[in-house]
Order: structure tokens, then sequence, then C-alpha cells
């Protein structure tokens, strides 16, 4: 670990801890990519190796057990490997001696234990004498809907997020005294010029000239209702798909077919996962936030959680064209297709 002196800490330490699905991988994939404009201008954003996050970094940083609790094996694994990351990361810091140093991943936006807190304090606060703590905040049904289609690519249920989401981390935050808290909404209307990339830097670095970035975008791309549905059904072994793959495949039809369409919630689940999220009016007192066209009289309390209950399937939450839905299974059968495959093998040998 750094030792604690006033020569070796920087002045500031940027701890972006997302929360998902904010636009954190643009940012993080623009951080990385302008690595060298940065560190010109005394910013030190390091680099842990594949990944454009500090995801790798948590199960050290945080790791604050008591030495007697048993580990699995791959747990101390991935603990062994985060504590080499993180300590070429403190000997970059002793080597390019930066003004600033952003940490960023949405992985930190979690619910943590007081002792994964004070691993946290023990290895950040010997970095720099001030750290501040940013999060963007999406709005609780926009939140849930693009997490929901995380969920369905890999398993047959969607979760919606706790009723006290927000809070539960933040406030946690708050009281572990690692640092001062910058909340933000993502919304375009409050971002500046409608950019997650243009409103960190605004927030947190204002003297970088953005002209030196190396913009990125996230190369995540949303999928239609009618996709959703297919690929949980799918997951439930609903559907049959012997081949494998059936995500991908279902995704690139989709694309591929006409009508394609952004999932839409219907309005009855998304006034009830509003109306259901307790955490509004304590943003609004300790941060100044608010989401805009938020209406959480718009149903009552019971209603909203026996909607959010009932949640099942994507036709569920979800506006789901079956005609579409019917035509997009048809296509993705065919493009499957014992013939169509032998076809693309053909083709790929000439």
């Amino acid at each position: 670990m750094l030792v604690e002196n006033k020569s070796s800490k920087c002045k500031r330490l940027i701890l972006h801890i997302g929360h998902p699905k904010t636009g954190t991988t643009t940012l993080q994939k623009t951080l990385q990519a302008s690595r060298p404009a940065l560190l010109d201008a005394g910013i030190f954003h390091p680099d842990t190796g594949a990944h454009h996050n500090h995801k790798v970094l948590i199960p050290y940083l945080t790791h604050g057990a008591s030495p007697a609790k048993q580990l699995e094996s791959a747990q101390s694994e991935a603990i062994q490997n985060s504590s080499k990351k993180w300590t070429g990361v403190v000997d970059d810091v002793r080597t390019f001696k930066p003004n600033t140093i952003i940490l960023s991943s949405e992985g930190l936006f979690q619910c943590m234990e007081a002792d994964a807190f004070r691993n946290l304090i023990s290895h950040l606060k010997p970095l720099a004498s001030e750290i501040v703590i940013a999060a963007y905040l999406r709005e609780p049904a926009s939140f849930a809907l693009s997490r929901s289609q995380q969920n369905i690519k890999r398993h047959p249920n969607f979760t919606l997020p706790s009723k006290d989401y927000y809070r539960s981390v933040l406030e946690a935050y708050q009281a572990s005294g690692l640092g001062s808290i910058k909340v933000r909404a993502l919304d375009r209307s409050t971002l500046k010029n409608g950019d997650i990339v243009e409103d960190f830097f605004a927030q947190h670095v204002q003297d970088f000239d953005l002209e030196r970035l190396l913009r990125r975008k996230d190369d995540n791309t949303t999928f239609s209702a009618e996709a959703m549905a297919l690929i949980q059904e799918v997951n439930r072994k609903e559907r049959s798909f012997p081949w494998g793959k059936a995500r991908l495949a279902i995704e690139t039809a989709d694309r591929q077919l006409h009508g394609f369409t952004r999932p839409r919630m219907h309005d009855h689940v998304h006034h009830a996962i509003q109306a259901r999220c307790t955490d509004l009016d304590w943003l609004k007192d300790e941060f100044d936030l608010e989401f805009p066209g938020i209406n959480t009289g718009s149903m009552p309390l019971g209603e909203a959680n026996r909607v959010c209950d009932a949640l099942d399937r994507t036709e569920d939450m979800c506006i789901v064209n079956a005609d579409r839905k019917a035509a997009l299974w048809s296509a993705v059968r065919k493009d499957h297709s014992p013939l169509h495959r032998l076809l693309r093998k053909i083709r790929k040998k000439d």
C-alpha cells in the first residue's frame, strides 16, 4: 500500500461508481482511449488490462473481511489477481505523480458491508487529499427496463431494482466517510449538451480540453421487445434452438427484420415502478436531484406493488407485437436451417 504522506498524495481522486446503464461504458472507453492526453494534463486513468473499466480492482479494494473467514479458491484467486493490479496502479501513481486520478466501475454501485468500506478507505485515502464519489442515476422505470434486457440475455427471469435501490447504496457511501458525493440525473435535458462524457468533465475535470479526447461509444445495442420475449423463452426452454448462440441469432435477425423499435413499457408498469420507488423524496432532500417527468402519485403504492410483483414475462412488462415476434422466430429458424448452415459453410470455404 502507498505510504500516507503529503508528498505521495495527488490532489484529487474521482471514484466514478455508475450506476449501471448510465452511459458508463461510453465514458470508460473514452477515458481509456484518451489516456495519453489525460496523463499529459496530469489526469491518471489507470490501465488495468483488457477491460475498459476498473472492475478487476474491486475484489482487493473492498476485501475487508476477517482473515479467519474462509474464501472459496476462485474468490481467493480473484483477490490475488486484483492485488497485483492494484500494486501496479500504486506504482504508476508514484511514477507519474498526477494531480487527479479517475477510477471507474459501476460494480462499485452496490451495498457493501462496513469492513469493505474500511478496506476501500484504507487503500484510497493515502492516494489523494480529496476523494469525490461521482454517481449518475437513471430514473427507476427506464433503469428497470434496461436492466431487464441485460438479465434476459443470460437468465430466464428478470429482476426489478429494490424499492430503495438508490438510497441503500448512496447512504452507505455517505456514512462511510470515504469522500464527498456528487450525484447527477442521467437525462438529456440536464446533462451538458445531453452527453455523459461532456457532463462528467464539466462536473469533475473542468480544465481539460475536450478536443483532445478520443471519443468512443458503447458497443452494446438494445433489441426489440419481440427479441426480448424470444430470448427469454429460449432461456426458459420453452422454445428449442439446438444450435447454440440463440441470443446472437435472435439479435442479428432482429436488426434485419422490418419493424424494429426499441422496447416500450406498458404505461401502467412504467407508473408502478416509479410509484414503488421509496427514494425520490430522499434524493431531492439530500442531493437536490429530481428526475424529469415523474409522477409518483399516479398510482397508489399498494397497487404499484401488486403490478410489479406480478411481472413474469416480457409481455407483462413491455408492448410486444405478436405478429413481428412470430416473423422474427421464423427468420431465425430459417437462417439456421440445415440448408442455410451448409450454404454458409460453403461460402466460407470459397
